[in-house]
């Protein structure tokens, strides 16, 4: 379904509606409802019921980014460039560093909210770029794509945090070019895989330099060490992604099938623990639990034992109600060694 800024729209799965205010990529848009709140909203969940006056609103779907998207075109701030002359638009040198940037949308509550994902053409190269996710179908699904200066950002898509319980592999496509000589770089993809437990750590979020804001940043490509999972050839990288499906999973990590810890104290999961009052840090901590145990039951974990120290009692309690209730019949459980964990942790045998 095609929509533009200003249709009206109704929810598939839940009574209302509203006006969608901007296009964050093919599949998500934001929607403000009646009260005048502005919500992110996947487009296969939206039915037009009355569509925008077509002169008013944009005929390419992805030229109406968020105003924040084109604010966010600006110069790295490590890098300094005079925009004010053609020369200087692009600078010397054949250094290039792409990354993607994971920021979360509330710095107090980064391992629970949703994140922006920017795009970061750290180099003297213009870049075309194209960001997509592969479908279980091995078929990728365009989360958002652009052109960009030399040393510039720019939003790609909202990537939601219900859309993190599993792993995704992303997939970036980019081509580098100068408006001045330049030395040849041939078009190149990426794979990029995102493992959920990142980002339910708030250690993965930090300071950086090219936001004001703490965020997750990975290294796409650069020049002196390129990625080794980078290819030209589509069909070749459909039938690897293909193999790969096919072949028995293969144990990396000797956790998966002895014992993992979980640490669920509120410290060791948010920055500002001081910022949050009872109910968020259990809301946090409940989260932390869930995501950690169905990882653990998918990978084939034997036994993982969750510190929730002593406390209140309440963390106990709602870990408990939890697994009598979520995952009864699934998994067993009981009070963890007491000579290592004392009466504070809580070990569960898949």
């Amino acid at each position: 379904m095609n929509c533009k800024t200003g249709d009206k729209v109704r929810f598939l799965n839940e009574t209302g509606g509203g006006t969608i205010t901007r296009i964050i990529s093919a599949t998500m848009v934001y929607v403000e409802d009646k009260d005048g709140f502005e919500i992110p909203v996947r487009v296969a969940d939206l039915i037009v019921v009355n569509q925008a006056d077509s002169q008013s609103s944009t005929t390419n779907r992805y030229e109406s980014q968020p105003e924040r998207a084109k604010a966010a075109a600006e110069p790295v701030v490590k890098v300094e460039i005079d925009e004010n002359t053609e020369e200087n638009e692009d600078r010397e040198g054949e250094d290039f560093e792409l990354l993607l940037a994971f920021v979360p949308l509330d710095g107090n509550k980064a391992v629970e909210c949703d994140m922006d994902v920017f795009f970061i053409n750290d180099s003297g190269y213009r870049c075309m770029y194209i960001v997509s996710e592969w479908t279980k179908s091995n078929c990728l699904n365009l989360l958002g794509r652009g052109d960009l200066s030399s040393d510039t950002k720019e939003l790609v898509c909202l990537l939601r945090r219900d859309e993190m319980k599993e792993s995704k592999t992303l997939n970036v496509t980019f081509m580098l070019y100068k408006h001045r000589e330049y030395l040849i770089q041939p078009p190149q993809q990426v794979n990029v895989e995102l493992n959920p437990l990142k980002f339910i750590r708030a250690s993965s979020f930090v300071e950086n330099d090219f936001f004001d804001e703490k965020a997750c940043v990975l290294k796409i490509a650069n020049s002196s060490s390129p990625s080794e999972d980078i290819t030209v050839n589509a069909k070749a990288l459909q039938d690897a992604m293909r193999q790969k499906k096919d072949k028995p999973a293969v144990a990396t990590n000797v956790r998966s099938s002895e014992l993992e810890e979980i640490d669920l104290h509120i410290e060791a999961l948010t920055d500002k623990p001081e910022e949050l009052d009872a109910a968020q840090m259990l809301e946090i901590q409940k989260n932390r639990f869930t995501i950690a145990l169905d990882l653990g039951i998918s990978a084939g974990t034997r036994r993982m034992v969750f510190i929730h120290g002593v406390g209140n009692g309440k963390l106990k309690h709602e870990i408990r109600r939890l697994l009598d209730t979520q995952y009864a019949g699934k998994v067993r459980y009981q009070d963890a060694s007491f000579k290592e964990y004392g009466y504070g942790a809580t070990m569960v045998m898949l």
